[in-house]
């Protein structure tokens, strides 16, 4: 998993990247909708769900 700056035509968003060993990509990146909470992912939730997943 890591944290990555992506482009969306000009404008830059902060975007995660999540890749587990045998298991499907997925990446989740600033300004889109969680689909469970229906929360707009922000910056910082991204970096706080970054942090997490890396302390297991």
């Amino acid at each position: 998993m890591g944290l990555i700056n992506c482009s969306k035509e000009d404008d830059d968003s902060l975007c995660l990247n999540f890749e587990i060993i045998g298991e499907s990509f997925d990446q989740a990146c600033e300004g889109m909708v969680d689909p469970d909470s229906g929360e707009t992912l922000t910056e910082e939730l991204l970096e706080v769900s970054k942090a997490l997943f890396e302390a297991f």
